[in-house]
């Protein structure tokens, strides 16, 4: 027997075993184990039954030890098998499926016979071909015996005893008389009972009737080889079908994480250009800056270089020599002023430019914004309309403190603090406090009269969020220890958690709200925890120079008015009229006279970021006042 192997066999039939069978629903219920000629059609020539997970390696045993192992051979007929293999759609490690073709071959011709698949997954054990009936009478019994024998410890031979008549019976001819009964409930009938014919025996007919029976076994045979190559290239076309699909999600995932990494890529272009825009923009303010200060500097220089007068020049000879010495007053009043006045004033000009370079920068902004990352959105112009607006950027309040420290603020009106977000990530609550009431001092060094709006921290989606609460509690406490401080808080953010865009940045929409609660603490709008201040109180400060009043003192009457000028010497002069007047008739100076009741009605507080020379004086100020000039006109006169 020859044995064509597409895929090796394994010998300890391992590979074939399942643990638990598939249940397959669309093929017919068989019997286990038992042949049944009634289930399929006669012509289908197909048989099948059913076989146990544990007996399945024993079947597949003994088929290999029958059919595959030696050669069989009776006369110059040779019994050939064919042993192929289907691995396993899940695990390759796993045959699926196995066919066993059995053919006969002898010198000229080869025929099938019969086509044995065995199902590993599911136990069911499929013949079919045209020696169906023949192999179900002869060969399954025999096999079933070795079955229920466990061939484990049989041979070769005993495996394969009596295969002889079954080859010899499938390579005869077959016989006239012979009829495949299929159905017993048929009736066999013999030609006895038929009538004679006339010719009873036709050689040609019969021969022609065995070539058409071979080539209708030939062509199912070859039926059948080719149903199991479209199935098996079916198989192998569903497992690269799969393989594709994983392929193309992985390429879909991929992409995705392209065009996502493509977008932050696009975002960071757009972030590029901006800030190369930006920086021409500064490199022309400095180019400018520069220029200007070469010209201050060639102006200072031609300053301190003035034109160098002719010295005298001085006779050597000592002969006749008479002394200059200067005979005109010193102490009479100067008729000329002096040249060299301009020269001395050009060189103080020019030291005094000298210090003021060494001096820190000077700021002419009306509101200054002190803010981190989260202030990098907002628009100044918009937040503080009417109001020149400076932005510094300070990520902790160490940061800010140094900014204030670095800069001048001759005009700024109005501070906008919002520092800590980066802070509490490092430093405890109590630290942070301690900075920014070193902050605001330092603030309120440079700049007394400024009002400081201190904005409370933003909500945060990791676990520093209680921490910013507790921090924006001791924040409320800090406008009762300075002045001019005012707290912003933001409870609108804080009932929300899809204004965030990170952990600790606002989105759009939280930028909105946020610039929102700015400008309405800017313009006073916003219920703000607020230092209450008595009322204002003018007291003259006693380490300031006198400044009289540029409205009397414009009266001649009253410049020229003696009485309103009494001299403050206690003993009398000899240069003056003896005084005969008691010291109560001397009217009291006008400048220590006390603050009238009515100060704020004629001087109120000028508003916040405006220009307090726009403020007119009414007219009803005017009239009261040019009366009040009057009556101490009088009070003087008639004293």
């Amino acid at each position: 027997m020859a044995l064509a192997l597409t895929t090796r066999v394994d010998l300890s039939f391992s590979r074939y075993q399942f643990d638990e069978f598939k249940k397959n629903t669309k093929a017919r219920q068989v019997s286990f184990e038992e042949i049944d000629y009634s289930i399929y059609k006669t012509t289908s020539n197909c048989i099948a039954f059913t076989t146990s997970e544990e007996r399945i390696t024993t079947w597949i045993k003994t088929f290999y030890l029958r059919y595959c192992a030696e050669a069989i051979k009776d006369g110059g007929t040779t019994l050939k098998s064919t042993w192929d293999e289907t691995p396993a759609q899940n695990d390759a490690t796993k045959s699926e499926k196995i066919s066993i073709t059995l053919s006969t071959e002898d010198e000229k011709t080869q025929v099938n016979i019969v086509t044995i698949i065995i199902y590993c997954s599911t136990g069911r054990i499929q013949i079919q071909g045209k020696s169906l009936r023949v192999w179900g009478d002869s060969e399954f019994p025999i096999i079933k015996d070795l079955v229920d024998q466990n061939v484990r410890n049989t041979s070769n031979f005993t495996s394969s005893k009596n295969i002889q008549s079954f080859l010899k019976t499938v390579s005869q001819p077959p016989m006239e008389n012979e009829c495949d009964v299929t159905n017993p409930a048929i009736i066999t009938v013999t030609t006895e009972d038929l009538p004679p014919l006339s010719n009873p025996s036709n050689p040609c007919c019969e021969k022609s009737l065995t070539t058409m029976k071979n080539n209708m076994a030939d062509l199912e045979s070859s039926f059948v080889s080719f149903k199991q190559e479209i199935f098996k290239s079916y198989e192998d076309l569903k497992h690269d079908l799969t393989s594709k699909d994983k392929e193309i999600n992985m390429l879909k995932k991929r992409i995705g994480s392209l065009e996502a990494t493509n977008e932050l890529l696009r975002k960071d272009n757009i972030e590029l250009n901006s800030l190369s825009k930006k920086q021409k923009q500064i490199e022309k303010k400095v180019s400018n800056t520069i220029d200007q200060y070469n010209k201050l500097k060639k102006n200072n220089e031609v300053n301190l270089n003035p034109q160098t007068e002719e010295s005298p020049q001085y006779s050597a000879s000592t002969e006749n020599v008479i002394p200059n010495i200067p005979t005109h007053n010193i102490f009479s009043p100067l008729n000329e002023e002096n040249p060299n006045h301009d020269i001395s004033i050009n060189i103080s000009q020019s030291l005094q430019g000298e210090t003021k370079k060494a001096s820190p920068k000077t700021l002419d902004a009306e509101t200054v914004i002190l803010c981190d990352s989260n202030g990098r959105k907002l628009d100044p112009k918009l937040l503080c309309p009417n109001s020149s607006t400076e932005y510094l950027k300070c990520p902790t309040l160490e940061s800010a403190n140094q900014l204030i420290n670095q800069y001048e603020f001759k005009q700024t009106k109005t501070f906008i603090v919002h520092v800590g977000t980066n802070d509490i990530e490092k430093l405890p609550i109590n630290k942070v406090t301690d900075q920014t009431r070193s902050l605001l001092t330092s603030i309120g060094n440079k700049n007394p009269e400024a009002r400081i709006l201190l904005s409370n921290l933003l909500p945060r989606s990791d676990e520093l969020l209680q921490k910013a609460q507790n921090l924006n509690r001791n924040f409320l406490q800090i406008p009762t220890e300075f002045k001019n401080v005012t707290n912003i808080e933001h409870t609108n953010l804080f009932q929300s958690t899809s204004l965030l865009y990170d952990k600790k940045h606002l989105n759009d929409k939280g930028i909105k709200i946020f610039a929102k609660n700015l400008k309405s603490a800017f313009f006073g709008t916003q219920k703000t925890h607020r230092h209450i201040k008595t009322k204002r109180q003018f007291h003259p400060d006693p380490n300031k120079p006198f400044l009289p009043n540029p409205l009397l003192h414009s009266n001649p009457l009253l410049h020229s008015n003696p009485l309103l000028h009494p001299s403050p010497l206690p003993h009398p002069s000899p240069l003056l009229h003896p005084n005969t007047f008691p010291p109560s008739h001397f009217p009291k100076p006008y400048y220590n006279t006390p603050p009238f009741q009515n100060y704020d009605h004629h001087f109120p507080p000028t508003e916040r970021n405006t220009n307090p020379n726009s403020q007119k004086i009414s007219s009803e100020d005017a009239k009261n006042q040019k009366i009040t000039e009057i009556a101490k006109l009088l009070y003087g006169l008639f004293q």
